[in-house]
């Protein structure tokens, strides 16, 4: 009686390591697919690259935001207050890897 319970117990816990396993396996691929997008959507962002500097600039940037539906209201100030949030190395232009943390963030 007390092996049938410790094999029970063996059983259930091995199920649940498997389980544990396939959900952190589903976690992995849903970061790595979100951050995929977000590369693909920062690339594709710099296509409001006016100047040819593989960078946006804060003019470029507003230009693209007022492209989301969401952001066509919004006051210029807030759009650079965005911009500057984003632009970590305060360089003056986002450049894909900043843009990426944007979309990523999904403040798009």
């Amino acid at each position: 009686e007390a092996d049938m319970q410790v094999l029970k117990q063996e059983h259930a816990d091995r199920q649940q390591a498997q389980v544990a396993r396939e959900n952190t396996a589903r976690a992995r691929n849903n970061v790595l697919t979100l951050q995929k997008r977000a590369e693909q959507r920062a690339r594709k962002s710099l296509s409001f690259d006016s100047d040819g500097s593989g960078q946006l600039n804060v003019h470029e940037f507003v230009k693209m935001m007022r492209t989301f539906e969401r952001y066509t209201l919004v006051d210029d100030a807030v759009l650079r207050q965005h911009f500057n949030d984003l632009d970590v190395d305060n360089s003056g232009h986002l450049d894909s890897d900043e843009l990426a943390v944007f979309f990523l963030d999904g403040l798009d």
